[in-house]
């Protein structure tokens, strides 16, 4: 049976600790890689094109030619490129997501999705809703901008790997944010989830509430085989 493998410093610990699972997976629940989850999505928090552009670039474009990633960086729009590259240090190593991103542009958001097994179609009735860790899809009615999170957690509640109560505000790292000057980068962002039927579930602007798109579906970070070890990107500059 395949294994998987992935290092995690839990808060409080002195060294680090190898934990070892079987194929399919962490039970849901552990907090375990919920918590490696959220400590990797931490640490793209600052990366963009104003700021460190060449690392920047690299975990984007890990796998292409310098110069090509370099100009592609300072362009392309990179919510769901931040989730892939999210997803190669949790540990992931599905073919989607270790290929040269030049021979397949604009499949990031279908690249994410498909690397995952047990994504979740969040239109279905009475959906739950996504946990620390989780690669989340929203996108407006039409289905035509596309945008990717990754939850990190829930505002005034470090413990809490789901949500805590109804319309708690949840924190999120996305890529793909304006930068000053043209090009984009990676912030921490704050959003509502508002189930508004049985069958859809707003993503609010924590903000501006009336900024809005619907949730589409997300991949439980759980459900994502994890093959190699994990490992936290540079912090930004």
């Amino acid at each position: 049976m395949q294994k998987e493998l992935f290092s995690l410093t839990l808060p409080n610990m002195d060294e680090e600790s190898v934990y070892v699972t079987d194929s399919v997976g962490l039970d849901p629940d552990s907090r375990t890689r919920r918590l490696l989850g959220r400590q990797i999505a931490d640490r793209f928090v600052g990366h963009g094109v104003d700021t460190d552009l060449a690392v920047y670039a690299e975990l984007l474009f890990p796998f292409d030619d310098p110069k090509w990633r370099i100009e592609a960086a300072k362009t392309m729009y990179s919510c769901a490129l931040t989730g892939m590259s999210y997803l190669r240090h949790m540990g992931c190593e599905d073919k989607h997501l270790i290929i040269p991103y030049q021979k397949q542009p604009s499949q990031a958001v279908h690249d994410v999705w498909a690397s995952d097994p047990g994504w979740v179609d969040a239109t279905k009735p009475d959906c739950g809703l996504p946990g620390v860790g989780d690669l989340v899809l929203i996108d407006n009615a039409e289905r035509k901008n596309p945008h990717v999170k990754i939850m990190r957690g829930w505002e005034g509640d470090e413990d809490a790997l789901f949500e805590p109560s109804a319309g708690a505000v949840a924190e999120t790292v996305d890529g793909g944010q304006p930068a000053p000057g043209g090009g984009y980068r990676i912030l921490a962002k704050r959003c509502v989830f508002d189930r508004v039927s049985p069958t859809e579930i707003l993503c609010r602007d924590a903000t501006n509430r009336a900024n809005f798109r619907q949730l589409v579906g997300y991949g439980p970070i759980w459900s994502y085989l994890l093959t190699t070890v994990a490992k936290l990107p540079q912090a930004a500059t």
